[in-house]
């Protein structure tokens, strides 16, 4: 594990004041619904909404509010991130060539930044969904919840104050209302809301974790990409250490096996969701650097050039397990480091 540089603790400082923003976002969501759900009333139907019309009207104007300021949240973290590690890379290289003797034009190259990566960042497809997309799925959830709560009778003649704290529960940990009952033969089962309730793969019950999940994660993985943009066209980089992160609370299979060593162009933005491993630049010598751009025929030695050995291992059994498919999370941008072993 490695102490966190300043750059490193602002990062997830702000990570997590991000997580603050999304719970009070949500909060005040619910306080909102929660009102709004004190006139609904039970018509026996199986669809909640008859006779509830103008219930389900004012909760989609509030499920709308929500997917606007998720997604300002998440556009206006995601640019900070960006600009953040800019401006990290930026001092590195002021530090770095500072009482070197280049030209203006070297110079100016290694401050460059690649607004076309931003951009298409910005407008990237995961799974053939774009952040939008994903939010709108994640406010459809919101809403099954709030389905699903209503259909359970709880909310008939409750105050406003217990029904938003019902839905703030359910909003958050929903497996407390998605319970297991008893059935004829005395074992457990899902109950049939959560019998109902497949959210896929790698994705919560809870609408909030997957709001937090997606925001949080998509802000780290700007961040790390755009070192990841700038780092791979500076020349005095060999190479980038990947570590475990000191504020790590305990093991992680996947991080643990792929500390090391990377080639700079390998495409490092966390292991997975929620991954705090901090990567560092492996730094030429200045003489070595001076070298190397002042003698064509000199060869620069310590490039990194292949994965750890440790990582590779990890990643191949895995993949010989099944768990990893190519357009995996691990994979889906390193593939030609695997096509070719």
């Amino acid at each position: 594990m490695v102490d966190l540089t300043f750059h490193e603790r602002q990062h997830l400082q702000k990570l997590l004041q991000q997580q603050g923003s999304i719970k009070y976002i949500f909060d005040e969501f619910v306080r909102k619904v929660g009102q709004i759900m004190t006139g609904w009333s039970d018509s026996g139907s199986e669809n909640v909404w008859i006779r509830n019309a103008n219930i389900e009207r004012a909760i989609e104007n509030e499920l709308a509010v929500l997917r606007e300021k998720l997604l300002d949240n998440i556009q206006s973290h995601t640019t900070d991130a960006w600009e953040r590690s800019n401006l990290k890379t930026d001092e590195l290289v002021s530090g770095f060539i500072d009482n070197l003797p280049i030209n203006e034009t070297i110079r100016k190259g290694m401050f460059a930044r690649n607004e076309e990566a931003f951009s298409a960042f910005m407008k990237r497809k995961v799974d053939g969904f774009t952040i939008s997309d994903r939010v709108w799925k994640v406010t459809g959830t919101a809403k099954e919840n709030i389905e699903h709560y209503l259909s359970s009778g709880l909310s008939t003649g409750r105050p406003a104050a217990l029904i938003s704290q019902d839905v703030r529960q359910l909003l958050k940990e929903p497996d407390r209302r998605f319970h297991r009952i008893r059935n004829a033969d005395g074992k457990l089962v899902p109950s049939a809301p959560m019998a109902a309730y497949h959210p896929g793969q790698g994705v919560y019950r809870s609408s909030y974790k997957n709001a937090l999940r997606l925001a949080v994660t998509n802000t780290n993985e700007m961040y790390r990409l755009a070192d990841h943009e700038r780092w791979k066209n500076l020349d005095f980089i060999l190479g980038v250490d990947i570590r475990r992160s000191a504020s790590n609370k305990g093991p992680c299979p996947i991080c643990d096996a792929m500390v090391g060593k990377y080639p700079k162009d390998f495409v490092y933005k966390g292991w997975h969701p929620f991954c705090i491993c901090p990567a560092t630049p492996i730094l030429m010598k200045e003489d070595d650097f001076m070298k190397s751009i002042t003698d064509e025929n000199y060869q620069t030695s310590g490039q990194i050039t292949e994965l750890p050995e440790n990582g590779r291992e990890y990643l191949e059994e895995q993949a010989a397990k099944s768990n990893l498919k190519t357009d995996s999370y691990l994979l889906r941008d390193n593939k030609k480091y695997f096509n070719a072993k």
